[in-house]
């Protein structure tokens, strides 16, 4: 092995551990800036919400990686495919100040380049979570 070969694979490695981190410690990314923010308003309790969040999960390609119900902030993600490196998708729960519950759902993909697809991967979890409230 070339000296670059194994300068690229110990990156990759370093990389992939970074990741690993992330998910172990889910409350890091509801704390960065996303590549993409979006939220609405609702008049669903916040266990209405868990609710959904928790039925949907199984049966779509989402899954929940981290859950703290005092902070109002749950983590899913989706998997890497061929046309993805798969996506974070940090979501906080609060309280509005007009009686309604403010969801806000960010996305990060896990790996360094995303293009297109995060912008669509974000619009569609937030019009599934959108549309199991109304």
């Amino acid at each position: 092995m070339t000296g670059s070969t194994i300068i690229g694979i110990a990156l990759i490695l370093l990389y992939h551990v970074y990741l690993i981190s992330e998910v172990q410690n889910g409350k890091n990314l509801f704390n960065k800036k996303h590549l993409r923010i979006s939220s609405f308003k609702t008049r669903k309790s916040n266990e209405d919400i868990y609710q959904l969040l928790f039925t949907m999960c199984p049966n779509t390609k989402y899954s929940i990686e981290f859950l703290d119900k005092e902070k109002g902030h749950i983590l899913l993600s989706e998997s890497i495919t061929l046309l993805h490196g798969g996506f974070f998708y940090p979501i906080t729960i609060s309280p509005a100040q007009d009686n309604t519950t403010e969801v806000t759902i960010g996305v990060k993909s896990k790996i360094l380049w995303s293009g297109f697809l995060v912008f669509k991967s974000h619009r569609n979890l937030y019009n599934l979570i959108k549309l199991g409230l109304e």
